[in-house]
């Protein structure tokens, strides 16, 4: 049973009771996310994050981060922060008996955060090395230089996948900047706040409206782009970009395109035509590159359920020597699948089974059970959603798999990371237009 509530402020407060264990997790949730970064600074919105455990002066008194540390250990709570493409979203896991204070140091650290200068070049340091790290990879290369490409610079989602902000950006973040972003950010405007765990909203409501009724915007929210289109034809439909790799062993693939779908549309059909082409272990994709032509540890594709257009996303590993003739069989894998080979009832079959098959697991813990119900709201789900789930995936009609929207093979944005000399003879020869890229 969902229940839901306000706060003075106008929060929206969603709640499911679970008793399992005597814990509470808790997530405030609030428009932004990777886009809403300083785009003149990339990186500020990972500095602010860091920081925001750092030190707090609020209705706890002054902190700095050991005490802070101190006091989460005591209460034995669990606080973090996360971004996605739409949303910015702070965390509590709570024990039940400790939930009053663990609210109250929980909005301390979210709304009264002093940003500490000494710890400023730590967490600088932090994050320029986590990006180092990122960008050694073939899947952090890839991934950096691909939502401009797909979206275009101009999208809510062409500015990055990840929000690790750039080298010059990270360099640039002052105390000043941190203070301002948060003011701007941390709003109470379109805020919802999630709740799983052992209580009752009789409970639970007096503790939100005192650690958070109070709390006012100090500048307007960041709304979702809601309006942005699919975006349009770019020059990098149908294009490779190439990264070198000197002396890589492995040739990195990802193709990708931007759905007609959002997540907000009914996607079941079109998830189920995904877990057939390259979904699952068992879907061709996986079957042709790693179980046929053994070129390749895992090979597969996605779509993440968004706001704005869906991400597609093939992911493909390979051996070195067959990075031009794996681009070849996705492209024949993709154009059978949209015409003389569609997906089978066997196939279809398959994958609602496996996807009805994991419904209770995906659910199972508080955790991801309040991830789901922040999903659902972000998506402007039913609150019946999961209720009801099983029963419309078994109602799919096979042509409707048929006819879901995947990508054109043509529609398809490439990206290769790998050794320059090995691959690019191969990548030349598939007659492909290829722009050779230089690393971050």
């Amino acid at each position: 049973k969902i229940e839901r509530a306000r706060l003075k402020n106008g929060i929206k407060v969603v709640f499911a009771r679970q008793t399992a264990v005597p814990v509470v997790r808790l997530l405030l949730s609030t428009p932004g996310g990777i886009p809403a970064d300083d785009r003149k600074k990339p990186g500020t919105q990972t500095m602010m994050l860091g920081l925001l455990g750092e030190g707090t002066d609020g209705r706890l008194g002054p902190m700095d981060g050991p005490a802070i540390a101190r006091l989460e250990e005591r209460l034995g709570a669990g606080i973090n922060a996360s971004v996605s493409l739409d949303r910015s979203r702070y965390s509590l896991n709570a024990l039940t008996p400790t939930l009053a204070q663990s609210i109250r140091l929980f909005a301390d650290i979210l709304l009264h955060p002093t940003f500490p200068e000494d710890q400023l070049e730590r967490v600088r340091v932090q994050a320029k090395t986590a990006l180092a790290r990122a960008n050694s990879t073939p899947n952090g290369l890839a991934m950096r230089v691909l939502p401009a490409l797909l979206y275009g610079p101009d999208h809510p989602y062409g500015f990055s996948f990840s929000g690790n902000g750039t080298e010059a950006g990270l360099q640039g973040v002052t105390r000043a900047d941190l203070i301002s972003y948060h003011r701007q950010q941390m709003t109470p405007e379109r805020a919802e706040i999630f709740v799983v765990g052992d209580t009752n909203m009789a409970t639970l409501l007096p503790l939100l409206e005192q650690a958070f009724g109070n709390w006012q915007g100090t500048a307007p929210a960041a709304a979702p782009a809601d309006s942005a289109p699919v975006p349009p034809v770019t020059p990098a439909r149908g294009r490779i970009a190439f990264l070198d790799r000197p002396g890589a062993e492995q040739s990195l693939i990802v193709a990708a395109a931007a759905d007609r779908l959002t997540g907000r549309d009914d996607t079941l059909a079109v998830a189920l035509a995904n877990d057939v082409f390259g979904g699952l272990t068992s879907a061709r994709l996986n079957a042709e590159l790693r179980e046929a032509k053994n070129w390749s540890y895992g090979a597969y594709s996605s779509l993440s359920p968004t706001r704005l257009a869906m991400p597609f996303l093939i992911t493909a590993p390979v051996e070195t020597p067959a990075t031009g003739d794996s681009i070849a069989a996705i492209r024949r894998l993709l154009a059978d699948f949209e015409g003389p080979n569609p997906p089978t009832p066997a196939e279809i079959e398959n994958a609602r089974a496996n996807l009805i098959r994991s419904l209770p697991g995906d659910f199972e813990t508080g955790s991801a059970l309040v991830s789901a119900l922040e999903r659902q709201a972000n998506l402007e789900r039913p609150d019946d959603y999961l209720e009801t789930l099983p029963a419309r995936l078994a109602a799919v009609d096979e042509k409707e798999v048929a006819a879901a929207p995947l990508p054109k093979v043509d529609d398809l944005v490439w990206v290769v990371v790998g050794d320059r000399e090995t691959v690019l003879p191969q990548l030349q020869a598939l007659g492909l237009p290829i722009d050779e890229m230089p690393l971050p």
